[in-house]
């Protein structure tokens, strides 16, 4: 994902909620979508969901560096009173003020709300999780993330900063600032997935369309990884369903085990 800009308020403050942008009645906070004849490389994804959050004062990326810093403090003074050492208190003020306004979505007026952009990615063979040779003290082999991010990404996101600009192009209330993004400023989602897709067989997937991994007789995947791809968000419904799914397939499977074990018993 990554920040591709701003809608920016030509008439003063406007209310943004966790569910609606008070734009209008119809306009949802989190829009999915799908590009077509915009991407030219056939390859790359296409299926991505952009965001709007408020912005309320402070600097974005200290906001997100303290917010890391408050979620992994615990609940040890020393880990607070480093965080008001290392960042400015307007920032460790907003950063919790966007958090609350998220989880408990009481809403705010703003001038200015940012744009995020969450991105299905090409499938790429070299983007993958492998296991070192490295071995904990707990005896987990360590393993190795080689997450490749490309130009396809980066081409996507100026075509949806491109769509947002015309949007808002005829706008008397409104008008959208795209930033300058670069491969560095694209950060790993909230839902991690992919690395042991589904497929017809060994050469293009892991697990097959039962979940079963290929070459096995009783060994099965069912979480995020068995997705090819993935460019919206909150799976979870998604992965309950391939869950009730691979019980029912198990079930019948041992049911039928069990019948052809008690024909040949007889």
């Amino acid at each position: 994902w990554t920040v591709i800009g701003a809608i920016n308020s030509k008439n003063g403050w406007f209310k943004l909620g966790l569910t609606d942008v008070f734009l209008s009645s119809r306009t949802k906070y989190r829009v999915g979508y799908r590009l077509l004849s915009a991407v030219t490389h056939p390859e790359i994804g296409k299926n991505h969901c952009i965001s709007i959050k408020p912005v309320f004062f402070g600097d974005y990326s200290e906001f997100k560096e303290s917010l890391k810093a408050i979620m992994c403090s615990g609940n040890s003074i020393g880990g607070i009173l480093k965080i008001f050492r290392n960042f400015k208190f307007r920032d460790i003020i907003s950063s919790l003020f966007i958090l609350l306004n998220e989880k408990l979505g009481f809403g705010a007026y703003v001038k200015k709300a940012l744009v995020f952009c969450y991105l299905e990615q090409p499938i790429r063979k070299n983007s993958c999780v492998t296991i070192s040779n490295t071995i904990e003290d707990t005896g987990r082999m360590v393993p190795v993330i080689n997450w490749i991010v490309g130009t396809e990404e980066l081409e996507s996101v100026k075509t949806i900063a491109d769509c947002l600009s015309d949007t808002f192009s005829n706008s008397d209330d409104f008008y959208f600032s795209s930033n300058n993004i670069s491969i560095q400023e694209m950060s790993s989602g909230a839902h991690h997935a992919g690395t042991m897709r589904i497929g017809d067989n060994a050469q293009e997937g892991v697990v097959d369309g039962n979940l079963r991994v290929f070459g096995t007789k009783n060994l099965y995947v069912c979480d995020l990884s068995i997705l090819p791809n993935y460019g919206n968000s909150n799976p979870t419904y998604t992965l309950a369903a391939f869950s009730a799914r691979l019980a029912n397939y198990l079930i019948a499977t041992q049911k039928n085990d069990l019948a052809h074990q008690n024909g040949i018993s007889e």
